[in-house]
Order: C-alpha cells, then sequence, then structure tokens
C-alpha cells in the first residue's frame, strides 16, 4: 500500500513539474513598444570569400527602460542583434551572414593527394530545429523584461535593394 502512495506522489510531482516549466516559445500579441515599418535588405561582399547575407531592421519606438532587445530569427538562423538609438526610438539590427560557397574537394584515389581538403564547418548561427514557423517577408524578435524572455512576430517587412560591396582596386 505505501508503494501505491509513493508512486501516486511521484507521479503528481512529476506531472506538476513537467507542466509548470514549458519550453515552447510563444509569440507576444501586445508588446511594451511599437514597432515601425522593418526592412530587409540583401548585401553581397566584393569577394567571393566575403559571403553574402541579409541585413533587417526594426524601427521601435516608445521603449520602456526594462526592456532589453537579446536575438533575431530570420530563415532558420538566429543571431544577436545590435541597437542604435534612432530618432526618439531605437534602431534594431539583426546581420544574418550566408556561408560563402565551398571550395573545390580533390577527390583522387590516391589518399595523399587529398590532404589539402577541408572539413565541411556548421554554420554557428543556424537553428537546428527552427523554433518558429514564419513566412519569408517575417523575423522573429526576442525581448527580456522582468527577467523574462519574450518573442514578438515582425510582419510585413519591407525589401530594400540590395547592398553590393565592391572590392578594393588592385595596383
Amino acid at each position: 500500500m505505501k508503494s501505491i502512495k509513493t508512486n501516486i506522489l511521484n507521479f503528481l510531482i512529476l506531472s506538476i513539474g513537467l507542466t509548470s516549466c514549458s519550453s515552447q516559445k510563444t509569440l507576444q500579441t501586445e508588446v511594451p513598444f511599437e514597432i515601425g515599418v522593418a526592412t530587409v535588405q540583401e548585401w553581397m561582399g566584393g569577394k567571393e570569400e566575403s559571403g553574402t547575407g541579409h541585413l533587417v531592421s526594426v524601427p521601435v519606438l516608445n521603449i520602456t527602460k526594462d526592456v532589453r532587445f537579446q536575438e533575431m530569427f530570420y530563415h532558420g538562423q538566429v543571431v544577436q542583434v545590435t541597437t542604435e538609438s534612432h530618432g526618439n526610438g531605437l534602431m534594431i539590427k539583426g546581420n544574418f551572414t550566408l556561408a560563402p560557397q565551398k571550395p573545390d574537394i580533390i577527390m583522387h584515389a590516391d589518399p595523399k593527394k587529398e590532404v589539402g581538403n577541408q572539413p565541411p564547418s556548421l554554420q554557428e548561427n543556424s537553428v537546428k530545429d527552427f523554433p518558429f514557423d514564419h513566412k519569408p517577408q517575417e523575423a522573429v524578435l526576442s525581448y527580456i523584461i522582468k527577467n523574462r524572455v519574450k518573442y514578438v512576430k515582425i510582419s510585413g517587412m519591407k525589401e530594400k535593394s540590395p547592398l553590393i560591396y565592391s572590392t578594393k582596386p588592385k595596383n
């Protein structure tokens, strides 16, 4: 009889523990600030090894002092955001870099001739199990308020013309 009571007690404690802390990230519909029209701009480096990417900029107004911006999720990647003063608010920016093209790989019957091949590297800021479903012109911004992490979806981003960096002239 004591074993049954112990099992029931353990089950109750386990079920309360599992339901009280959820690991699922939920999006907030009401936020303590105003989000302006966000933009996304594709950029390309002047050299092949420079890579390409997207710069997502989100203007934020009427921010309370206890809000800190943390990360941005976009196209299966997550990056730390940067903040800049912008008029009477902030500009939140996330720079999503795509890896440059893979170098040629030497394939040979003699393994000694394949010594120069580089092993594949994992992209640092990609997320294996992306926690949010969103469309191509949407991003998710995480912020901290009262020591709690919250998430807000940014929709209707306007696409700016691509920014193409030039290479330095060879002298």
